[in-house]
């Protein structure tokens, strides 16, 4: 991060990422998830199906037998809309970070 002083001169921050734990070298960042949302309740989203035969859908966690549905119809199935579990976003971000070698993320929400 570069931040001039008000005398003009280049802080002791020139070519570093500040982080929760401090500065840092911005070269050892590596792949960086910009905003991610790792819990979030977007429930106000939701918009039940109108088809009789798609409401069933509308409440069922997302599955391997529904994925395609929900696919095309994102917010009217209320499991999408919900990353309610601390757990399983620690895992999901973990399992991220390892298979894309990704060391940082931006503002993770």
């Amino acid at each position: 991060m570069v931040l001039p002083t008000a005398g003009g001169a280049v802080s002791v921050l020139a070519g570093k990422a500040l982080t929760v734990l401090g500065a840092i070298e911005a070269d050892t960042m590596g792949v960086t998830l910009p905003h991610e949302h790792l819990l979030i309740d977007f429930a106000v989203m939701f918009s039940e199906p109108r088809a009789a035969s798609d409401k069933a859908l509308a409440y069922q966690p997302v599955a391997l037998s529904n994925v395609g549905w929900v696919r095309q119809n994102f917010n009217a199935n209320l499991d999408n809309l919900r990353l309610l579990d601390e757990q399983t976003a620690l895992d999901e971000i973990l399992c991220s970070s390892a298979q894309a070698d990704t060391r940082s993320s931006i503002r993770p929400t």
